[in-house]
């Protein structure tokens, strides 16, 4: 009986440890999808400059991606745009790697508009995120994808031809590039 209870604890032993190593062996693409998880995070619950936010200054802080306030008599709003994927990257400020977020939104200002705007923040070295960066893209576009290639945002849309009405369903392939210079 004694033996059998010493082999049970070593057999339990065994499985304890060999589980434990298990998991406490970081699994590469885990970690990078948890900490990009975190820096998307971060980037929709920080302060940008928002050129049509009525506070002084034009910051709006965001909360999960977005940000309502009431102009003359209409309601506004910037809306993160959920059917386009955030892009993650490193790009180099001033010889200094930083990581970048960048994603899509966009904001009603109270008329037939749907504005679309990149929103792009720089993590510090401090861990805060700067939301120094937003770029307008266009009127009613479908944005297709975003990502961050050799210190510059690229932005893959669909728009109208210039002579085409805004109802005007968008076809037109384009590209905006943004360089993250400083």
């Amino acid at each position: 009986m004694k033996r059998i209870s010493i082999l049970t604890f070593v057999v339990l032993l065994l499985f304890s440890c060999t589980a434990f190593a298990a998991d406490s062996q970081p699994s590469n693409s885990n970690d990078a999808d948890t900490f990009k998880e975190y820096l998307i995070s971060k980037a929709l619950n920080t302060a940008y400059y928002f050129e049509p936010a009525p506070e002084e200054n034009h910051i709006a802080q965001l909360t999960d991606g977005q940000y309502y306030w009431q102009q003359f008599s209409s309601n506004c709003s910037l809306q993160k745009i959920d059917y386009v994927d955030p892009a993650v990257g490193v790009v180099t400020i001033n010889g200094i790697k930083r990581n970048v977020v960048a994603w899509a939104a966009v904001w009603w200002g109270g008329g037939t508009g749907h504005f679309t705007e990149i929103m792009i923040a720089v993590e510090q070295t401090d861990g805060t995120m700067d939301g120094r960066h937003t770029v307008h893209i266009g009127d009613r576009i479908h944005c297709q994808k975003i990502s961050i290639e050799k210190n510059k945002v690229i932005v893959d849309y669909l728009d109208r031809m210039p002579n085409q009405g805004m109802a005007t369903r968008p076809t037109i392939p384009k590209k905006a590039i943004i360089p993250l210079n400083d």
